[in-house]
């Protein structure tokens, strides 16, 4: 039985997300409907900026990805997120000031540490949300403008927000980390924002599930070596790996 035409949609927006490029052909067989069907829908996406058709297929726009990719992605790679985020809590003791950014991984981070006695600067609404009625967190929450993508502050007046903060780590979500060892996200605006927390923090661990790895973006945070570990999940690609761990201290959960 094939699912209905808006559920068909968000799926398939969702598949994107996750793959970056779909064929015709492959969205066919995935979804159990004919090639009319599927190129009436890429069409329809596309003249709502979601996605660009391409020669036998269809690609997922850029902003469209970073919009979308929250939603979709809090369903995708659970238990490898759950497993990074548990051994980044293994990183922090009572009384540590970290900075937790937004995302899906440090989502599940900062859900790991309701019972530590901390300090969390964050500009990220679920975490903030997540944490607001633990008595012994010290939560400071970010303003600026709201992104509805990740959910978070970005721009000019969150970047200054983590001026006035000295922290022991930040914890940074990232869309992207190439081969050379690129840290990027779709938004350059949400790129500003983590660049400034990597300044106010001693230490820099970056969260990123396998899928991140090999690809990259349009808005450059940093590089791979500039921070001081990375923890991403056991399907990483070990090509991939072997590059990164030249760059920095690697752990796979």
């Amino acid at each position: 039985m094939t699912i209905g035409r808006n559920d068909r949609h968000k799926a398939l927006l969702d598949h994107l997300s996750e793959t970056g490029t779909a064929s015709i052909d492959e969205l066919c067989r995935r979804f159990g409907v004919s090639e009319m069907t599927i190129r009436r829908d890429l069409s329809e996406l596309e003249r709502e900026g979601l996605l660009i058709r391409t020669h036998g297929g269809a690609k997922l726009m850029e902003t469209a990805f970073f919009e979308i990719s929250f939603a979709a992605k809090t369903t995708q790679f659970v238990k490898e997120k759950k497993r990074i985020a548990e051994r980044a809590a293994e990183m922090v003791r009572d009384g540590d000031r970290i900075i937790i950014d937004s995302g899906t991984t440090t989502g599940h981070f900062a859900r790991c540490l309701k019972e530590r006695r901390i300090t969390v600067v964050t500009n990220a609404l679920n975490v903030a949300t997540d944490l607001i009625d633990c008595r012994q967190i010290d939560l400071h929450f970010c303003g600026g403008a709201l992104r509805r993508g990740p959910v978070a502050a970005v721009g000019q007046v969150a970047a200054r927000f983590f001026e006035s903060f000295r922290c022991d780590r930040v914890f940074l979500g990232v869309e992207g980390i190439d081969n050379a060892g690129t840290l990027t996200v779709p938004d350059v605006e949400e790129a500003l924002v983590k660049q400034s927390m990597m300044r106010a923090a001693r230490d820099v661990v970056v969260l990123a599930d396998h899928s991140k790895l090999g690809r990259n973006s349009l808005g450059v945070i940093d590089t791979l070596s500039s921070a001081h570990t990375l923890i991403t999940s056991a399907d990483a690609d070990p090509r991939i790996l072997g590059g990164l761990q030249k760059l920095t201290n690697v752990i796979v959960a």
